[in-house]
């Protein structure tokens, strides 16, 4: 049975730093996911996510054993690509959207179908973009990261039904986008 995210970080709290080696291999792909999703760009996600895990090992004397771990980095995570979001915006009118992200979908091998991956990664990255930001990082918890509506109202200081609210007014209006998406391509 492997330890838990909390007993890990109690270790490298005691100072066993090494063990903090095994929380970046469990949660930095699935960081860098929602960052790139959130961002747009792999490379500035790759960064964030860089800086999280490393806030969260400056930070490890203030966590607490008794909070959920996930919550803790996944709040870290998500005040750094705000931030970061805002100064790019501030900085051009088209921020992090020079590259586009294709990595949300796995592309499926074989010319065709692999355009068709990345055309729908782009066109999910846009829809997302569209909607207002709690929204978004609502979805983008839920579904590319799993944390539960317990976990994302923690993690976005907000109650568990307006976690709830958000996901569902978010679908909602992401479903008419793609439906919208798709029509405009028939």
């Amino acid at each position: 049975m492997s330890a838990t995210d909390e007993d890990l970080m109690r270790r490298v709290q005691a100072g066993e730093i090494a063990w903090f080696e095994e929380i970046v291999r469990r949660h930095r792909p699935i960081l860098l996911r929602v960052a790139a999703s959130k961002l747009g760009q792999a490379a500035v996600a790759e960064d964030i996510v860089q800086e999280a895990l490393l806030a969260a090992f400056a930070a490890r004397a203030s966590y607490r054993p008794e909070y959920s771990f996930r919550t803790w980095l996944w709040t870290i995570l998500l005040n750094l690509c705000k931030r970061t979001y805002r100064r790019e915006k501030s900085r051009s009118a088209n921020p992090l959207t020079d590259e586009a992200t294709t990595d949300l979908v796995a592309p499926v091998p074989g010319g065709l179908q692999e355009l068709l991956s990345a055309e729908r990664a782009h066109v999910l990255q846009a829809a997302l973009e569209d909607l207002p930001e709690s929204q978004a990082d609502t979805l983008r918890l839920r579904f590319f990261a799993g944390l539960t509506f317990d976990e994302i109202a923690l993690a976005m200081d907000c109650s568990v039904s307006g976690a709830k609210r958000r996901a569902k007014l978010g679908l909602l209006q992401l479903a008419e986008r793609l439906r919208s998406y798709e029509e405009s391509v028939r």
